[in-house]
């Protein structure tokens, strides 16, 4: 045991008792951490400020416009929501693999050979079941009005266009034969011709020694007479 003096002692437990009320100050002074500002829901849709940005990046200057108008409207649509990711929610159900940029640009931008954006089916349908003005909905009808067939419609063309092919694959088998008998014909006809060809020169040939063999008699008679 060390024994010190008295008012060392208070000294030092002053000091101490100083130091931990500072401590107990920083704690209380420092704010509760929301987890909720950490982990968005799809309660909460972004700031249109960040996705604008997104846009101004993503999508062409022409097209700008009609990106930021539907943005407008989906903004004010409660049935449709997105993330902090931009994976986004139509009527309580998440479309996997979706941002709602990619959604809007492909329903304003036209795709060309570009391939179609995840869950666009969904967002296209979703956007006739609002009643969505015409000054929109005409804007994505008429940029990608082929791409956004419905998958039964594109099925049944797939199955028509399956039919079509093997109509047209059994139309060049039987043309295949046909070609195949009509060239065996064509063949049959040439040796045929050949044939008689040969024919008629062998019987030229006998009739010019037939003609030799008698005038030859012929002078060999004259002869003797």
């Amino acid at each position: 045991m060390i024994l010190i003096p008295k008012h060392k002692f208070e000294a030092v437990l002053q000091k101490q008792n100083e130091d931990q009320s500072k401590a107990e100050v920083v704690l209380n002074d420092t704010p509760p951490r929301d987890n909720d500002q950490h982990n968005l829901s799809y309660d909460q849709k972004p700031l249109h400020d960040d996705l604008q940005s997104l846009i101004n990046i993503t999508i062409p200057s022409r097209y700008k416009d009609k990106a930021l108008r539907l943005l407008l409207y989906l903004q004010k649509q409660p049935s449709i929501k997105w993330d902090e990711q931009g994976e986004v929610c139509i009527d309580g159900k998440v479309i996997s693999n979706t941002h709602i940029v990619d959604l809007i640009r492909d329903s304003t931008v036209p795709i060309g050979r570009r391939k179609l954006t995840a869950g666009i089916h969904q967002f296209y349908q979703f956007l006739k079941s609002t009643n969505i003005p015409l000054c929109l909905f005409r804007n994505v009808e008429k940029t990608n009005k082929v791409r956004f067939e419905s998958t039964s419609y594109k099925e049944k063309k797939t199955e028509e266009e399956n039919k079509e092919k093997e109509e047209t694959d059994e139309y060049s088998e039987d043309s295949d034969n046909e070609y195949i008998q009509q060239n065996k014909k064509t063949k049959k006809t040439e040796t045929n011709l050949e044939t008689q060809k040969k024919m008629y020169v062998q019987r030229d040939i006998n009739s010019i020694f037939t003609i030799k063999k008698k005038r030859k008699k012929w002078l060999q008679f004259k002869c003797f007479n």
